[in-house]
């Protein structure tokens, strides 16, 4: 039966040509569109690991305190305390100007590695040892460093799994110590995640590292207030930053409405995406019927002859649904042999296994439609009486 399949598809090899290009491009596209959106998906997948409600960042600006560090420095712990002194106000934290969901990375390496070979390449946010009072980090390993752990000749720092699984793989992580930015510095600390950088981003590692005593680097005062105090606090805020700074140049941002926004952004590209997919295949979809209802008219005499022979509808139905089935394995064919040349060349920006579920979903989805679409004019073409045929004819 299959080699009358490819008989009848000859014999219309014109019209079904045109059909066989066009799944064979739908394929692409809709692989491409699942691709994307399984890449996306997996993102999501990843905790942030940190907290994000009732997270206010405070973008500071006193560059005319600059050229007196003594004064800086007094300010910003004036600034700080007061803060803490508000009722509304849990914890504060001073750090650079790198912040989750913020616009600013910080990153620093060593690509010919230090002296014992160790090379990495990370990015990095400056803070106080209040930091993970504020965010509430996820620890996996370790805690976070304190004013006990500065008087060290090691300076301190705080690492993600991410770091560890890129860099320290097969090392003891925890106690670790090599160079960054010309000091001697340990690990005391290992976070499960720490995607500062929105929902949607890569997970990168990261390195928390403790305020040196340059004040300078400090421009961001991270704010966690009491729940439901959002409007008082935001005030009271406001009015302390004003008076202690003299300054009213600053900004005050919600962390967890800049998650929002960013998040919303990201999906904009899926949906954008999927309704291309939608619009193309509805227009498969309408193709299908026409070519399907074309061939039965077109070939009513034939159905006729069959019947009359002793055709079922049941054979009658499964010839055309056949038929469409060996020209959409023909397409998907053609198709694989262009998606499997990205993994083959290496060019894939995404993991092979996320690929591969979007090759299977892709053409599931192809031959779901295909079949589907077939379905009904076969059944239609079922229906024809033998003697109405013949008589026509």
């Amino acid at each position: 039966m299959i080699s009358h399949f490819f008989k009848i598809i000859w014999n219309q090899r014109r019209k079904n040509t045109f059909l066989i290009l066009e799944l064979a491009l739908s394929f692409l596209v809709v692989c491409g569109v699942f691709t994307f959106a399984f890449k996306q998906i997996k993102k999501l997948q990843v905790e942030d690991g940190f907290q994000t409600e009732n997270i206010y960042v405070v973008s500071l600006s006193m560059q005319e305190l600059e050229n007196d560090s003594i004064v800086h420095h007094r300010t910003k712990e004036r600034l700080k305390a007061e803060i803490l002194a508000l009722p509304e106000v849990k914890n504060a934290s001073y750090s650079s100007e790198v912040t989750p969901y913020g616009d600013s990375r910080w990153i620093t390496g060593n690509g010919d590695g230090d002296e014992n070979g160790f090379a990495y390449k990370t990015d990095y946010i400056l803070c106080d040892e209040n930091y993970d009072e504020v965010w509430q980090p996820h620890f996996k390993e370790g805690k976070f460093f304190n004013t006990e752990d500065l008087i060290d000749k090691y300076t301190p720092i705080v690492v993600s799994q991410k770091f560890v699984d890129q860099f320290l793989k097969d090392t003891t992580a925890l106690g670790f110590s090599f160079q960054m930015q010309d000091n001697n510095v340990k690990i005391v600390g290992i976070l499960d995640h720490f995607k500062f950088q929105g929902k949607f981003e890569e997970e990168i590692p990261v390195a928390l590292l403790p305020l040196s005593t340059q004040w300078e680097n400090l421009s961001a005062l991270t704010i966690a207030i009491q729940p439901g105090s959002a409007k008082t606090a935001l005030k009271s805020i406001y009015d302390v930053v004003a008076k202690v700074t003299k300054n009213f140049d600053f900004k005050i941002k919600n962390i967890d409405m800049a998650r929002r926004h960013k998040s919303k952004s990201g999906w904009i590209p899926i949906i954008s995406l999927f309704c291309i997919s939608l619009f193309l295949v509805i227009n498969i979809a309408m193709g299908l019927f026409g070519i399907l209802r074309y061939n039965i008219s077109r070939r009513r005499p034939e159905i006729g002859l069959r019947k009359a022979l002793g055709a079922s509808a049941k054979y009658i139905r499964l010839q055309f649904m056949g038929e469409m089935m060996v020209i959409t394995t023909m397409a998907l064919s053609i198709g694989m042999i262009f998606a499997i040349q990205l993994p083959l060349l290496d060019v894939l920006l995404t993991d092979s296994m996320v690929y591969g579920w979007a090759i299977l979903t892709s053409l599931v989805l192809i031959y779901g439609i295909v079949a589907i679409c077939s379905f009904f004019p076969s059944h239609h073409a079922a229906q024809v009486e033998a003697a109405t045929a013949l008589h026509e004819e």
